[in-house]
């Protein structure tokens, strides 16, 4: 009888077990799958993302997972619940509530953030995270060198567009564009971990596929988006390493230029023609919806449908935005969203990028990569592509929770210069440790 009563003890912890075992795996699968296939599926993505939030709350209601509360959230996602507020706001008093209320449904990726961050509170499953983001984009940049050289997308069996020298490549993802705002930000996190990781080789082989693909995607925004994240990188990481990578870029520069003439052709296009550029008048043609709906704007996907009424005289390839992320939000939401979205990324860059002192190269390439993503977003809506947006926030959430669990009250490991120079070694060695984990 005791056998039995000890059997059956034994049998329910195990089972406790193999269930809190699942609360564990199931997220970390779920992470993991969107972070390999961001590059490539959309559908997969986001079909992670939807079973990871329905697992998360599963686990919430069970108590198998850690409740959290709005007061643990840092200002950045707290601004982001005020922006949707405002974006819900604009649709009753828009032009056209019924199609910004469609339009409303686009925005659902800026939930995606609230998700990754209940997901993410594990150190480990954060470095895993980033290094299975570079492992899969990786893929993508060497598909699109395929692609530039071939000119073919063969996962939609279409020809793709030819420029003097090459063909755009488009990854899987299915425009150029998109497919450059996915590897923008994943480029820097491949470059920390070639610059400190343990298996170097592999990561450096796999920011130059990156690397490569983001050339040959001819995104002009992207490219300046890069060239900024990488000045950015460069001031993070010191004065020396500011100059190495100014002196790199510029290597780099002169020799795909040398290499590839149709990527010089492609550049220097933005600085000739004559008149005004096409960007230039989407931007001004929203300036003058902006100027007639000031203050709450025109509501969502607005732009498109008052165009006609609005536009600057000129011949025009796409007129389904501004081009520009912050003008699309001037136009949809009005001063008030504009404060809103910005005020997202002061408190996101108010932060420190890691512990106090952190000089890792992974906390400031999360930063680069961000700063990447708005500067390139300056000539492209980036934040509306749902397929650059979702690792958008994705890296964001990895870089707050990275300067959040070392914010909330940790002890210093250090006292004075030489804790601060011992607390700088250690970060520094922090991506080759984790690397050893896993």
């Amino acid at each position: 009888m005791l056998e039995t009563a000890d059997s059956r003890t034994a049998a329910r912890g195990t089972s406790q077990e193999e269930a809190g075992g699942f609360w564990r795996l199931a997220p970390t699968a779920l992470v993991l799958l969107f972070a390999v296939f961001a590059s490539w599926s959309i559908a997969i993505a986001q079909g992670a993302v939807v079973l990871l939030a329905l697992v998360l709350a599963a686990g919430l209601l069970l108590g198998r997972v850690p409740r959290p509360h709005l007061g643990g959230l840092p200002w950045a996602l707290r601004l982001v619940l005020v922006f949707l507020a405002v974006q819900a706001l604009s649709i009753p008093l828009g032009v056209h509530p019924a199609r910004s209320l469609a339009a409303f449904r686009g925005s659902w990726v800026m939930l995606f953030p609230f998700v990754f961050w209940v997901a993410l509170e594990s150190g480990r499953l954060r470095a895993l995270a980033l290094r299975a983001l570079v492992a899969g984009a990786a893929l993508a940049g060497a598909y699109g060198v395929a692609q530039h050289f071939l000119g073919r997308e063969y996962a939609a069996g279409k020809a793709l567009e030819r420029l003097a020298g090459g063909y755009i490549a488009v990854g899987a993802l299915g425009h150029h564009l998109s497919y450059a705002g996915v590897l923008l930000p994943i480029f820097f996190i491949a470059l920390a971990l070639a610059l400190r990781a343990k298996g170097r080789l592999a990561w450096v082989l796999a920011a130059f596929a990156i690397g490569l693909g983001l050339l040959f995607s001819y995104a002009r925004t992207a490219w300046i988006g890069l060239g900024a994240g990488l000045l950015v990188l460069g001031l993070l990481r010191g004065r020396r390493a500011f100059l190495l990578l100014a002196g790199g870029m510029a290597a780099a520069i002169a020799i795909v230029m040398w290499a590839e003439p149709s990527i010089s052709q492609r550049f220097f296009s933005m600085l000739h023609g004559h008149g005004t550029p096409e960007r230039t008048r989407l931007w001004l043609t929203s300036l003058r919806i902006a100027a007639d709906h000031p203050w709450i704007g025109a509501g969502l996907g607005s732009f498109g449908s008052l165009f006609d009424g609005y536009r600057v005289a000129g011949a025009y390839q796409s007129t389904a935005h501004p081009h520009c992320d912050l003008l699309n939000v001037l136009v949809e939401t009005g001063v008030v969203g504009l404060l809103a979205w910005t005020a997202i990324w002061v408190a996101f860059f108010r932060r420190p990028a890691g512990r106090p002192g952190d000089k890792s190269w992974m906390a400031a390439a999360l930063r680069a990569a961000v700063v990447a993503l708005l500067v390139g977003g300056l000539g492209q809506c980036f934040s509306t592509d749902e397929k650059v947006a979702q690792v958008w926030w994705f890296v964001a959430v990895i870089s707050l929770r990275e300067s959040w669990d070392f914010g909330r009250g940790a002890r210093p490991r250090g006292e004075g210069a030489a804790g601060a120079r011992a607390d700088a070694a250690r970060t520094d060695r922090r991506d080759e440790e984790g690397s050893r984990g896993h």
